[in-house]
């Protein structure tokens, strides 16, 4: 059944055991599973939050009149390196939720209709979502149905080379390339933005830009309006002091006071 009322939820790699859920280990194998486990139907505060999780399903958490995919405290992860995210992007994450533990899909499977909170929504569309969907265009990536700890660390090294002939002016700049490796994911989906790469980017860089379309570049037209019968004869404009609806509701005053008047003046 559905679980309701949701009322806490922490995040962990889903490659991490559910005993250290509070904290990210990279290095740790993925035991659990990146592999599909089964459906299990449970009644809320019937399993403790230690046992095996349970895969959530699309309809297994009802807030706000909906079904949900996560629960409705849901929060992506604070100041997430690129090792860990993609390690969520390909095997999703543990979260417990009033007691029960939860296994919850890959990120790369979320949709933004997935969230109930726009902050949420904008911070996957924003943060997440384009740095990894680049580095999903890694030649010869494929991503099996089963993922594990290897194959993580494999695609993230090939996915980290592949980006290197994108935005190579990210590694040219830095002062410390050990420090990339802490650097945030919203911090690596600013630097692939377009107008960072035209601005800072190796010829390299720029050369595997797409084509420039109304919708990936800003528009440098310059916009002229012209408000009819308020401009004087030298081009600037005239500043109206009174608000053109007070002006019309004056006159329809007047015009009804007029009316009033002359039914009942004296002949």
């Amino acid at each position: 059944m559905p679980e309701s009322a949701d009322s806490s939820s922490l995040t962990s790699t889903s490659c991490a055991p559910a005993s250290s859920l509070l904290k990210i280990e990279p290095t740790l194998p993925c035991t659990i599973g990146c592999a599909a486990l089964p459906e299990i139907r449970v009644a809320v505060n019937q399993i403790d939050a230690s046992s095996t999780p349970v895969v959530a399903n699309a309809n297994q958490f009802l807030y706000q009149g909906k079904y949900w995919c996560v629960p409705e405290s849901f929060q992506f992860p604070r100041e997430t390196n690129r090792l860990n995210g993609w390690r969520m992007w390909l095997c999703g994450v543990v979260v417990v939720s009033n007691n029960v533990t939860y296994r919850i899909k890959p990120f790369r499977s979320f949709r933004g209709i997935d969230f109930a909170e726009k902050a949420v929504k904008r911070e996957f569309t924003t943060k997440w979502k384009p740095i990894f969907k680049l580095m999903e265009q890694c030649p010869g990536l494929e991503i099996p149905a089963q993922v594990d700890e290897a194959f993580v660390q494999s695609s993230f090294v090939a996915a980290t080379e592949f980006l290197k002939t994108r935005v190579g002016y990210v590694w040219r700049r830095a002062k410390d390339v050990g420090m990339l490796s802490d650097y945030a994911i919203g911090t690596w989906s600013k630097y692939i933005q377009r107008s960072e790469i035209e601005k800072h980017g190796t010829v390299q860089d720029k050369a595997h830009l797409p084509q420039a379309t109304a919708r990936n570049q800003a528009d440098k037209r310059r916009r002229v309006f012209t408000i009819v019968g308020d401009a004087r004869p030298d081009g600037r404009s005239r500043r109206n002091k009174v608000a053109r609806a007070t002006q019309w509701r004056n006159l329809e005053r007047e015009a009804v006071a007029d009316a009033f008047e002359g039914a009942f003046r004296v002949q």
